[in-house]
């Protein structure tokens, strides 16, 4: 049988009195937050043999390089710039003859050669002989790829899809199922971050034992509400330490 919510309150939204489960859906947060956990969850499944595939080509390249190039002489046909100041880049392009056909390719080439090479200049270049197309600049031999983030990467995209999940999902339960209150502003706090300044909004309510509980939430607002600012939230009955001002971030109530 479904139990009743208190009577409205002043200052209560009338669709949070509805009886418990309410009706709750995501909103327009709510669906671009679950459709970047479904990307994430799909970006793993495809990275991971990605990176694997590529680790294991830059083996088998390694190997060849050391018993199947050929050395030959290529002609540089631009000099690209990336970056600026000391972290600038010169990615060099070039042209070279293998088995009587024209190839083109290009490499990044270190800080301090990043001035070196100009246009028309002659470069040493090494092929595989097994693949003609396959080349590198002197000096820029191919790598050898780690394997760890073929493991590494998709285990990390899962757990961000899964914070992401878990973050929706607690919202939805807590208005579904939580307590209506209506809370006070107590304090209001300036605070900064890396993406600028904003407000943590303390506020109090009291239980329907009386005891009193306090929470907070971060307004990025130009300006913040006045102290004794009456303001909706909601909690868990079970656990008053799990309560969020009213609205939603990511859900609401459904017919809202």
């Amino acid at each position: 049988m479904q139990k009743r919510n208190r009577p409205d309150k002043p200052g209560v939204p009338p669709e949070l009195s509805q009886s418990t489960p309410r009706q709750v859906r995501p909103n327009a947060a709510g669906v671009v937050v679950l459709a970047v956990a479904g990307g994430l969850v799909i970006t793993a499944a495809l990275a991971g043999p990605a990176l694997y595939s590529s680790a294991r080509a830059s083996e088998r390249t390694m190997s060849l390089a050391a018993s199947d190039s050929v050395t030959t002489t290529g002609e540089v046909t631009r000099v690209q710039r990336r970056g600026g100041g000391n972290d600038r880049r010169s990615v060099v392009h070039y042209r070279y003859v293998a088995d009587g056909q024209e190839h083109d390719d290009s490499t990044t080439v270190r800080r301090q050669d990043r001035d070196r090479y100009q246009v028309g200049s002659r470069v040493p270049i090494h092929y595989l002989a097994a693949e003609p197309e396959s080349s590198w600049m002197e000096g820029y031999g191919p790598g050898l790829r780690p394997m760890w983030p073929a493991f590494a990467v998709p285990v990390a995209l899962i757990v961000a899809a899964f914070i992401l999940v878990r973050l929706f999902f607690s919202q939805l339960q807590l208005l579904a199922y939580g307590r209506p209150a209506l809370g006070l502003v107590t304090k209001v706090e300036k605070k900064k971050s890396d993406k600028g300044s904003f407000w943590r909004v303390h506020y109090e309510w009291t239980l329907l034992s009386g005891a009193k509980r306090i929470g907070h939430y971060n307004d990025g607002k130009k300006q913040p509400l006045a102290l004794g600012t009456p303001i909706p939230i909601v909690y868990d009955r079970d656990n008053p330490q799990r309560n969020r001002k009213y609205p939603f971030g990511l859900v609401a109530i459904k017919g809202k």
